[in-house]
């Protein structure tokens, strides 16, 4: 069972990570259309900060499964677990 809980850790941690690298080059993207004029300039920015907290929070997601799930010696206390893990995303 713990291969099982390793080997669905990393896959998950993995689809984690390749979400955020998508929408970093999508957050740089709609950077570069706001500098280039196809939209306003405000509105780029603002798009911008936006994918860039959601890639933030979606990296933190992968982190957080990769260390709680994907070791070998996981904690089994379930409130220990999220003592840790609850304040990165509030």
């Amino acid at each position: 069972m713990t291969v099982f809980r390793q080997f669905m850790a990393t896959i998950f941690s993995v689809i984690f990570f390749l979400v955020a690298l998508i929408l970093t080059f999508l957050t740089g993207e709609a950077l570069y259309q706001g500098f280039v004029g196809n939209i306003g300039l405000v509105e780029a920015v603002i798009k911008s900060i936006n994918m860039a907290i959601v890639v933030l929070a979606i990296f933190e997601l992968g982190l957080v499964v990769n260390r709680e799930y994907g070791c070998k010696e996981g904690e089994q206390n379930l409130i220990v677990v999220l003592r840790r893990t609850v304040p990165r995303f509030v």
